[in-house]
């Protein structure tokens, strides 16, 4: 005659498979890694921004320049084109090879605001380049701004919204790293979303 499981056997079981399967996902690296990352890479998700970035990138104090709007401030200490003898030479005085701060601010802080405040440089000549477009940002519109600085460097603008939020993203790479940089910009970017939100009764939910 077959007896039924008493529920003690039952709870024991889903306890094991739970085990089983937090055993597996810290012993390999690569699940381990947050929300498919993948290997080498880590995942910045605050405030409603998400993004993907090098795994090595650090960062400077909590409070960035435009506080108390700083999301993420950011910093790559080597460019990746660099050689193993170079990166492995400490200078506390280089210059990052590329710089990016993220600010959430209010939502009806305008776009054309925020690329004309990001985009300022009372010390710098000219601009050899600027180039302004629309950009998708997996379902949300935002606009961008590329420029040139008349010294070699670089700067990208982000500037996209949600319901409750206007979220501003500025990259920065010096000349001499300007070219390697601009395609870390682009896969950063490309991985980049903002949450969706909602309002009750005047109130963001998020």
């Amino acid at each position: 005659m077959k007896t039924t499981p008493s529920l003690y056997r039952i709870g024991f079981a889903l306890v094991a498979m739970a085990l089983v399967a937090v055993i597996g996902a810290t012993a390999s690296p690569a699940r381990a890694l947050s929300n498919g990352a993948g290997q080498g890479f880590r995942v910045i998700d605050r405030q409603g921004w998400r993004m993907t970035v090098p795994g090595d990138w650090e960062s400077y104090a909590f409070f960035g320049p435009d506080s108390p709007f700083t999301v993420a401030y950011l910093y790559a200490p080597s460019s990746p084109a660099d050689s193993a003898s170079e990166a492995s030479v400490e200078d506390p005085d280089a210059e990052p090879y590329l710089k990016v701060l993220v600010s959430r601010l209010p939502s009806d802080v305008t776009a054309d605001l925020e690329l004309a405040w990001a985009a300022k440089c009372d010390r710098c000549l000219p601009d050899t380049q600027r180039e302004v477009r629309a950009v998708d940002l997996h379902g949300r519109w935002g606009v961008r701004e590329d420029i040139l600085r008349a010294d070699g460097s670089r700067v990208w603008i982000l500037v996209v919204q949600n319901d409750c939020h206007t979220y501003r993203v500025y990259f920065e790479a010096p000349a001499a790293h300007a070219a390697q940089a601009a395609d870390t910009v682009e896969r950063v970017l490309s991985s980049a979303s903002v949450a969706r939100t909602g309002k009750m009764i005047g109130r963001c939910w998020r």
